[in-house]
């Protein structure tokens, strides 16, 4: 859950039909349009606050990506996140000790995105910091 710049409360979820969708939880009505992008299954979603104190939502999903966005908008905030050999089934996202901005893109977040995956050898952990821009 996460709160829209109008103060109201909204849900994200991601899907198989590949898509992140925004709801009002009150009504159960979809808000806005779905996102699109993901190439596979949407199988995790985390929602964070950016610098500017507005809402982003991280996702990852099976065509091995994690996709940073802005839900006011509906778009994609940078390039995807790679480095996974596997579906990422999981996102979480913290804050840096420091407080400096280290989720990408720079002006994206204030905090850090890490993400699993369960693939046939080790499992795979990828922090990124300042590293994908447009």
């Amino acid at each position: 859950m996460f709160t829209a710049a109008d103060g109201t409360a909204r849900l994200a979820t991601g899907s198989s039909d590949l898509t992140v969708r925004i709801w009002d939880p009150a009504t159960g009505t979809e808000v806005g349009r779905p996102l699109t992008g993901h190439t596979g299954r949407v199988w995790a979603v985390a929602v964070f606050t950016a610098a500017d104190g507005t809402a982003r939502l991280a996702t990852g999903s099976s065509d091995l990506t994690v996709r940073i966005w802005d839900p006011a908008t509906g778009t994609e905030v940078g390039r995807p996140l790679t480095g996974h050999t596997g579906r990422v089934w999981a996102v979480a996202v913290f804050t840096a000790a420091d407080g400096t901005p280290s989720s990408p893109p720079p002006a994206a977040t204030t905090g850090r995105c890490a993400s699993g995956t369960r693939t046939p050898g080790p499992h795979t952990r990828c922090p990124w910091k300042n590293r994908h821009t447009r």
